[in-house]
């Protein structure tokens, strides 16, 4: 699991990479819009003490 996740952020930040690289080598918009990461896994944080 933790090596199909690496990967997934791996292909998105190397995608965002290339995308932002390409709008300013080129001038013009890039060929794909960036997107947006969607985690898989759940994010619920709880801040402050427990009762």
């Amino acid at each position: 699991m933790y090596q199909i996740t690496q990967q997934r952020q791996h292909t998105f930040m190397n995608d965002c990479y290339n995308v932002m690289v390409e709008a300013f080598t080129t001038g013009n918009d890039p060929t794909h819009p960036t997107q947006s990461y969607k985690m898989q896994q759940s994010n619920d944080i709880i801040y402050g003490l427990k009762p």
